[in-house]
This record gives structure tokens, sequence and C-alpha cells, in this order.
């Protein structure tokens, strides 16, 4: 557990603060909402919080360069090989949007480009990283599934209640740590929250409840000592970042600086991010079809064969040749490539 005095008996000298402006980024959000979006960014999913903590000051890395430096970071047998793409997704869909990385173009033409990581990422987002990525470490805790990845959240919610995931959770978590008795009825803490619906708090709950941080049984929540320590430690950590403790921010850093620096204990945290990503599956066809798609993008008019080799080789996956045209072929019925006959083989283009 992270050493914390708690936030109710502090009284901490202004002098150890950074302040609360510590957070403010270039768009100068409102903080709470900055956390918020912080945790939807790189604080719900291991991987994307280690994506970010592999990115050096000044470098700029084309979708192949920041596989490769994850890889490299988990040492000679990477647990996790994600497909050359994903990494990239991570920086395009969570990081680039809140400004922990930037885009920038390689090339002339503006065809090629790539992602660095920014001052608001360097000074906010690797420490918020280091903190969680220790919370989840020293808690053996999957952050997806604390904090329900956007990506993995029910198909029932919609876009506003996936964003708010992360701050409801800690919602739900601030009120059961302030119960000065263990237990509270579902219908009692419900009545709480008038501007979330009943059914989203109740997914949320059960999901609290399957990773053994509260117990959910005939109606009645209760959490045992143990569970609400880890509350405590949770909500401490993010509380103190985000009145800018100096204290807090400087300790953040040493972790993310360790986990980088520690290829056992960044690969065991790669791992955590597998078990549960929906990413990790190695039989996805959706996923089996953007490589192909990505493969075509770059080296178009290729065989079933040059597929074959090319995916082997770009993504470390071993598909059967009739796998391969099965897939090309639904392609091609899905208007996503087109093929032309070439002697004796049949080329793959893209639409």
């Amino acid at each position: 557990m992270f050493a914390f005095v708690k936030l109710s008996h502090m009284n901490i000298e202004i002098d150890k603060l950074y302040g609360p402006e510590f957070l403010m980024s270039n768009e100068e959000r409102p903080i709470g909402e900055q956390i918020g979006n912080l945790i939807s960014a790189i604080g719900n999913h291991e991987a994307k919080a280690l994506t970010l903590l592999a990115m050096k000051d000044g470098a700029i890395y084309n979708k192949h360069e920041l596989s490769a430096r994850i890889r490299e970071l988990q040492g000679r047998n990477p647990i996790w090989r994600q497909s050359y793409s994903l990494p990239f997704d991570y920086c395009a869909h969570s990081l680039s949007p809140i400004g922990l990385v930037t885009r920038e173009i390689l090339s002339p033409n503006l065809s090629a480009y790539g992602y660095q990581i920014s001052e608001y990422g360097r000074r906010v987002g690797i420490p918020f990283a280091g903190l969680l990525l220790d919370f989840s470490d020293q808690n053996n805790i999957s952050l997806e599934r604390l904090f329900a990845s956007t990506a993995s959240s029910s198909k029932k919610e919609n876009k506003e209640d996936k964003r708010r995931a992360p701050s409801t959770t800690l919602s739900i978590m601030r009120k059961i740590h302030i119960l000065e008795k263990n237990s509270i009825s579902l219908i009692e803490l419900l009545d709480m929250f008038k501007d979330v619906k009943s059914h989203i708090i109740v997914r949320h709950i059960k999901r609290l409840a399957e990773i053994g941080l509260l117990n959910l049984e005939a109606g009645n929540l209760t959490a045992s000592d143990d569970q609400r320590i880890i509350f405590t430690d949770l909500l401490e950590r993010i509380d103190r970042f985000k009145i800018g403790d100096r204290e807090v921010i400087e300790k953040a850093q040493v972790l993310a600086d360790g986990i980088v620096y520690d290829s056992k204990k960044f690969s065991s945290l790669m791992g955590r991010a597998k078990e549960n990503s929906g990413h990790a599956s190695s039989s996805s066809l959706v996923e089996t079809k953007k490589m192909i798609f990505s493969i075509l993008f770059g080296m178009s008019g290729m065989s079933n064969i040059q597929i074959r080799q090319e995916l082997e080789k770009q993504y470390d996956k071993k598909l059967k040749l009739h796998t391969v045209e099965k897939i090309t072929s639904a392609m091609v019925k899905e208007n996503m490539a087109k093929v032309i006959k070439e002697g004796r083989h049949l080329k793959y283009f893209l639409d």
C-alpha cells in the first residue's frame, strides 16, 4: 500500500504542493474532468499506460518503432506480442485526444506520421500512469476490470455512460469508503445517485464484486477491512495527485521510471493487460482483417502466400494458407479488397 496520511486528517504545508495548476493542460479543462479523462486515456488499461511510459522524450515513433519499443521493454521473452498497429491505435484514440502525445508528420507528402510524448504527457501523464500501474502491481488488480475500459464496456451503454465509467466507479468507492458501517443495502446506495441510471450503478457494483473489492449478497453490499484498505489506497493516490501533492507526484515519477527499467515488472503488467484485453485474442477475425488491410496498404498486389508470410513477419501471426484464403475471400465479398487473377495466382489490392 502506498504510504499516505488520510486526506481527511492531513494538513499539508503549501510548499509541499505543486498546486492544482500542476494538472492544467493547454486546454485548461477543470481538474476533476482531467482526472476522469486521464483514467479513461491511460488509467483503465495497463497497456495504454505502459505505451506512454515507453515513449522517450523527444523521440517520434512510427507504428513499427513504437511496437518494437514496447516489445524491447518486456525483455527477451515478451509476454504480449501485440499487433504493430495496437500501440499506435492507443495513441490515436486515447492518448492524443487529451494531449498526452502529439501527432508529428514524418514525410514531406504528409503520408507518414508518428507520435511524440507531449509536455503535458511528461509532466502529468507519466506520474499518473506510474501511480496507477503501481496500484495494479501492488494489489494484483486489473485496471481494465477496475475502471471498465471504454473499449470493453457493455454495448448497451451510450458514449456518455462509457466516458463517465471511471468517475462513476470512483464515486461508488467513495460512498462506501466513508460509511461508518461496513454494509449498505443496494437500494440505499442507488438512492445516493440521482444523476446516473440505476442499471449503470448495478453494473459497476457487480464488476467490483467480481474482482473482489466488494461483497454483494441478497441485495446487500459489504466491504471488509482489507477491501476498504484497497479503497483507501486508490482514492488517496488519486486525491493527492489531484491537489498537486509534491511528495506523491515525485514518488509517482520514480515508480514510473522503475517500471520502465524493470523488464520483469513491465512484462508482468503487460501480461495482466493481455489477460483482460479483448485485443489479445489471436483468433480474432476482425483483427486479422485489419492486419491484412494494413499489409495491402503498404504493399498492394500480394498473393495469399505473400500475405501469409507478411502476417508472420510483421505480426508474429502464423496461419495456415487455407485460413488466409478464406479471410481474403471474405474481405473481397465485404468490399474491403479486390482481387485480380494473374497467371495461376490471385493478387489482392485495396478497393
